[in-house]
């Protein structure tokens, strides 16, 4: 109900599933055992932390039929880089509903890429072949592995996942990308996006992203929309940096109101750590929900969480909800936009026109 009222319409989780058990040292060397669902280990099970320590499906049926039953789509993030860690805990082990495929030491069908990790982050080729941060990168082109993780999205579009986030696409194979989404189309009604990290529309490899989201079927995370609402309304640069951003985006992607856009993310300090002024988050905030793609809000910002130990990086952009509260004026903001967006068809599928900008006032 809480989300509901909020005027969420989809929910976006984390990897649902099964995580490695054993314990793999931190970078200051302290044992930890991650279920935050990119170190996967079998991606045909449910990770038990999840749900129950019998790795039931029932918990998750159960999440997606509540959501249903609320008007709320489930989205399943899906993860086919990697499994775990190559060089501790379990060593990259990937099972298939409990059969044990292979490992990063015990590899003999090549199920795996053995490349060292990334050093250049602007190669083609070592973004996609090479391992990113030690995770054992899968090998997408073996027909065993392309069939398992085919097979993986396509149980979960079983179990009622509407849609997927794809975890790191600059990362996985470009070529099998459009391969996988249309696997996963052909297995049900879906809608897919993808996380291509990048900086803004001068990125080197921003094109390759255009390409793909204009060919593949796939839409991505709006990355260079974000870096411009976040220098705009977090570090007070010109209204220009929207505009300029949004005719370039309008421009070379076939679909932009599929495009997803958003202020925060698991991966970065959340605005009010870089400017703990709320008025920014609400303007912010208002333009999201009335700028042309799919707004996406990360939990809590409508409680003004935030935690800015460290400048507010992992893990501290990631704490856990501390108020549920209806009636701050982010949550009600965000109520009053969300229906506006489901109640006037201009508002999400419209496009964008700038009608009059300077440095300070954008109208559009």
């Amino acid at each position: 109900s809480y989300l509901k009222g909020l005027g969420v319409t989809a929910l976006w989780i984390s990897p649902p599933v099964d995580n490695v058990n054993l314990s793999i040292p931190d970078s200051l060397g302290n044992p930890t055992a991650p279920y935050h669902g990119y170190a996967a280990r079998d991606m045909k099970r449910i990770e038990e932390h999840f749900g129950d320590t019998a790795g039931s499906w029932v918990p998750f049926d159960n999440l997606v039929s509540a959501a249903h039953a609320n008007g709320i789509k489930v989205i399943v993030d899906f993860a086919p880089n990697h499994s775990n860690q190559n060089n501790a805990g379990e060593f990259g082990a990937l099972y298939d509903n409990g059969a044990f495929l292979a490992d990063y030491g015990n590899d003999p069908n090549g199920y795996f890429h053995h490349s060292p990790d990334i050093g250049d982050w602007n190669d083609r080729y070592q973004l996609q072949y090479d391992q990113l941060f030690g995770l054992a990168d899968l090998n997408q082109e073996h027909p065993t592995i392309d069939a398992y993780l085919k097979a993986a999205a396509t149980q979960l579009a079983q179990h009622g996942t509407d849609a997927f986030r794809v975890d790191a696409v600059k990362h996985v194979t470009w070529g099998w990308e459009y391969s996988m989404t249309n696997a996963m189309f052909t297995s049900a009604p879906s809608f897919v996006f993808g996380e291509w990290y990048q900086g803004n529309t001068s990125d080197p490899l921003y094109r390759d992203s255009r390409k793909l989201a204009n060919r593949s079927g796939m839409s991505l995370l709006d990355f260079p929309l974000n870096t411009a609402i976040r220098n705009v309304f977090a570090s007070g640069t010109s209204f220009w940096d929207l505009e300029n951003t949004l005719a370039a985006e309008n421009g070379d992607f076939t679909w932009k109101n599929d495009l997803i856009t958003f202020v925060d993310n698991h991966d970065m300090p959340r605005f009010l750590s870089v400017n703990n002024d709320t008025r920014r988050l609400h303007q912010a905030l208002a333009f999201l929900l009335t700028c042309r793609g799919i707004p996406t809000l990360y939990y809590g910002d409508e409680q003004y969480l935030h935690n800015d130990t460290g400048g507010g990086g992992d893990p501290y952009n990631r704490n856990m909800m501390s108020s549920w509260s209806t009636t701050t004026t982010a949550y009600t903001l965000t109520k009053k936009l969300s229906d506006l967006r489901r109640a006037n068809n201009a508002v999400p599928y419209g496009s964008h026109r700038p009608r009059w900008s300077n440095d300070d006032v954008y109208v559009y």
